[in-house]
C-alpha cells in the first residue's frame, strides 16, 4: 500500500511527542508528526536549539523551527502508468490540503498546549505557502519508505520582490513620518481591520466578519464626534441607534448643500435600510459576525470572508466621503 504524503519546514517549533497524530478535517483524514529542526543561521542572531530547550512565545524560529510530515489517507496504486501524472496534474491542491492539515494541528496546539510552567501557546499563528520552506510531494510504502522515482518539490519563497518594487513612494513615508511625529494614537477601527486582512491571509476565516464589523462599530461613533464634539454617544448603546444619530448629524451638517438618507423609515429597524452600499454591509458583514457569534457558524468561507472585508471598506469610504462634502 502506498499514499501520498507532503512535507514542509514551518519557521517556529512547536513541542509534541515524536509520533504521528490522526487528524481529521473537512478535507478528509491524515497522520500529521512534526519534527523538531535547528534555527535557521541568521547572521548577528540568537539561537539555541535541543530537544528540551524552550524560549517563551518564540515566534521567529529562535529556538529552532518545525518540520511538518503529512500522510494523506489516500492510497495510490503505482501499479497505474499514470499515476506520476494524476498527482502532478493536483500537486497545488494536494500541497494546501496539507497545510491545512497542519493548521488543524496549530489550531489545536494553540488552544491546548501548556508546558511545565503552566505557560500557554497563544503565540502561534497559522500557516501561509509564503511561510513555508523545502515543501515535497512524495509517495511512501506502509513503512514510510520514500518511492524513489517520484517527488515534486517547491522554492522556498512563493515569490520574492526586486528592484523597484521595494521602494515606497514619498507619500507612504511622509504619511509615516507624519504620524511618528506626531504621536497621535492609531484609531482602533484601523488596527482591527489590518488584524482581519492578516487573518484573511492566514485562513482563518471566521474571525474576519467578527473583527472586520467590530472596526465598523468603532468607525461610527468616532464619525459622528467628528461632525459633532457635541453629541453624547454614551446613551447610544447599539450600532442601529449610532448610525441613526450619525445619519442625523451627518444631515445637519450637509443641509446646505444635501443630505444623508439611508433608511425608509428610521424607526423601523435594519429592515428599513435602503442604502445599497450601507445594505451591502448589513447583508455581507454584520449578519455573517452575527451568525459567527450567536450562531456558532464556524465554516465561514473565503469568499464569505472577504465579501465581509470588501462591503465594509467600502460603507466606510461612502460616510467619510459624505463626510468630506461638508462645508
Amino acid at each position: 500500500m502506498h499514499r501520498i504524503a507532503v512535507e514542509f519546514n514551518a519557521p517556529f517549533r512547536i513541542y509534541l511527542p515524536d509520533r504521528f497524530f490522526k487528524v481529521t478535517t473537512g478535507d478528509g483524514t491524515a497522520e500529521v508528526k512534526a519534527i523538531p529542526l535547528p534555527p535557521l543561521d541568521h547572521a548577528g542572531g540568537v539561537g539555541v536549539h535541543g530537544t528540551r530547550v524552550e524560549i517563551r512565545h518564540d515566534l521567529f524560529g529562535y529556538a529552532g523551527r518545525t518540520k511538518f510530515c503529512i500522510v494523506f489517507d489516500e492510497e495510490v496504486d503505482i501499479s497505474q502508468h499514470d499515476w506520476k501524472s494524476e498527482i502532478a496534474n493536483r500537486d497545488h491542491g494536494i500541497r494546501d490540503i496539507a497545510i491545512r492539515y497542519a493548521n488543524r494541528v496549530l489550531e489545536v496546539y494553540r488552544d491546548r498546549d501548556r508546558n511545565g510552567l503552566e505557560e500557554e501557546s497563544f503565540h502561534v499563528v497559522s500557516l501561509v505557502r509564503g511561510d513555508l520552506s523545502r515543501i515535497r510531494i512524495c509517495v511512501v510504502d506502509e513503512y514510510l519508505n520514500e518511492q524513489s522515482n517520484f517527488v515534486i518539490t517547491w522554492p522556498t519563497f512563493s515569490s520574492v520582490g526586486t528592484g523597484a518594487c521595494v521602494d515606497r513612494d514619498a507619500t507612504v513615508i511622509a504619511n509615516i513620518e507624519a504620524l511618528l511625529t506626531s504621536g497621535d494614537v492609531i484609531p482602533i477601527q484601523r488596527e482591527l481591520i489590518s488584524s482581519a486582512q492578516n487573518h484573511l491571509w492566514r485562513g482563518v476565516y471566521r474571525l474576519v466578519p467578527v473583527e472586520v464589523n467590530t472596526a465598523f462599530e468603532s468607525f461610527v461613533p468616532e464619525m459622528i464626534t467628528k461632525i459633532d464634539p457635541t453629541v453624547n454617544i454614551v446613551p447610544l448603546r447599539d450600532l442601529y441607534s449610532k448610525i441613526l444619530k450619525l445619519q442625523e448629524v451627518l444631515s445637519t451638517a450637509l443641509s446646505a448643500t444635501g443630505t444623508a438618507s439611508w433608511f425608509s423609515a428610521p424607526s423601523g429597524g435594519w429592515r428599513t435600510l435602503t442604502d445599497q452600499k450601507l445594505a451591502a454591509w448589513y447583508s455581507d458583514c454584520y449578519l455573517l459576525r452575527n451568525r459567527v457569534i450567536h450562531e456558532g457558524y464556524s465554516t465561514v468561507t473565503q469568499s464569505e470572508a472577504q465579501a465581509s472585508l470588501d462591503s465594509m471598506l467600502i460603507a466606510r469610504k461612502y460616510i467619510e466621503d459624505q463626510t468630506n462634502r461638508i462645508p
